[in-house]
C-alpha cells in the first residue's frame, strides 16, 4: 500500500467520478483505475462500486484510515523539510505550451503546495529558446521536447512519450480511416508547428522516412491556430496526440499512423551546473511523480 494509492482512492470518493478524479490528479483514467484495482487486490475487497461510484462498506473503513495516514504523512514531511534546507529557495523553470497539454502544470503546482517556501519563476518560451537559456545557465531547469541533437550537453530525463497523429478536417478523404500509412498523405498540404517549437523536425523526418518531402503550406507556433486552419480544410497536420486532445477542437479528425512516431517530453537541466537542494528536490519530485502517473 502506497500513499499515492490512498490519495487516488480519496479523490474518487470525493468526486464520485473516475474521469474528474483523474483530471484532478493529472493522470489518465486508465492509470487511476489500474492503481485502485491494485489497492483492492491487495486488501482483498471492493472499495468503490463501479456502477454507482459509491463507497462500499470496506471503502468506508479505508476512508478514515487514509485521511489519518495522509495527514500524519504531510505533518512528517513538514517536520523533515527543515533538515533538508527546503524551507526556502528559488527555481527558475522553463516551460513551453506542451507543458499545459501533458498535465505538467499540475505536477508543478503539487510540488509548490508541498514546498510553499520555494519560489518558482516560470519562463514561457519555445523549446529552442529554452535550450539556449539552459546552456547559458539563465534558467535552472526546463520541460522540453527532445528528439534532436540540439539537447546535447544537457542533463536529459525523459518523462512522457506521446504519439504523433495525422489531423484532418472532418470531410477529408483520410478522415474515414482510424489508421493509415503515413505515405498515404504524401500528396497533402501540411500545416506544421515551426522549427522553434521542438515539434517540427520529427514530423518532417517521419515524412522523409515514409518516402516523401512534405509540402508545407503554413507554419505556426500555436497549436490552436493550426487546428483552426486544418478544420477549414486548408491542409493536414502532424501533431502530438495529447496536444490535440487538450484543445478539444470539434472540427478535426485524428488519424493514427501505422508506424508510430514518438515525441518525448523531458526534464532538462544544465550539465555543468551544481544543483541546489531545492533544484535536486524538484528533480526528484518530478521524476517520482511522472513515473507513478505513467504506470
Amino acid at each position: 500500500m502506497e500513499i499515492e494509492q490512498l490519495k487516488y482512492f480519496l479523490a474518487v470518493v470525493k468526486y464520485k467520478n473516475f474521469s474528474i478524479a483523474a483530471q484532478e490528479l493529472c493522470i489518465s483514467q486508465s492509470s487511476l483505475s489500474k492503481r485502485l484495482r491494485t489497492l483492492e487486490d491487495e486488501l482483498g475487497a471492493e472499495l468503490i462500486n463501479r456502477t454507482t461510484k459509491t463507497v462500499t462498506l470496506a471503502g468506508e473503513e479505508l476512508v478514515k484510515f487514509s485521511e489519518e495516514v495522509i495527514t500524519k504523512y504531510d505533518d512528517l514531511k513538514l517536520k523533515i523539510r527543515k533538515y533538508n534546507n527546503l524551507e526556502e529557495g528559488h527555481i527558475t523553470l522553463g516551460i513551453s505550451q506542451i507543458a499545459n497539454c501533458q498535465g505538467l502544470i499540475g505536477v508543478i503546482a503539487s510540488f509548490q503546495k508541498e514546498h510553499p517556501g520555494i519560489k518558482i519563476s516560470l519562463v514561457e518560451k519555445k523549446t529552442k529558446d529554452l535550450i539556449k537559456l539552459l546552456r547559458d545557465n539563465k534558467i535552472d531547469a526546463a520541460f522540453i521536447l527532445t528528439n534532436s541533437a540540439e539537447d546535447n550537453g544537457l542533463k536529459i530525463h525523459p518523462l512522457i512519450s506521446d504519439e504523433y497523429v495525422l489531423v484532418t478536417d472532418m470531410k477529408h478523404p483520410l478522415a474515414k480511416n482510424e489508421l493509415i500509412d503515413l505515405s498515404e498523405a504524401a500528396n497533402e498540404k501540411f500545416i506544421l508547428l515551426d522549427s522553434s517549437t521542438g515539434m517540427h523536425d520529427t514530423p518532417v523526418g517521419a515524412c522523409k522516412k515514409a518516402g516523401f518531402m512534405p509540402s508545407i503550406l503554413y507554419e505556426s507556433d500555436q497549436i490552436d491556430t493550426i487546428l483552426d486552419l486544418v478544420s477549414e480544410g486548408l491542409g493536414v497536420s502532424l501533431l502530438m496526440h495529447d496536444s490535440v486532445i487538450y484543445y478539444g477542437h470539434l472540427g478535426i479528425k485524428i488519424v493514427r499512423i501505422n508506424e508510430p512516431i514518438w515525441g518525448i517530453t523531458a526534464l532538462a537541466l544544465p550539465r555543468n551546473k551544481n544543483l541546489s537542494s531545492c533544484i535536486s528536490a524538484f528533480q526528484k519530485y518530478i521524476l517520482s511523480s511522472l513515473k507513478i502517473n505513467n504506470q
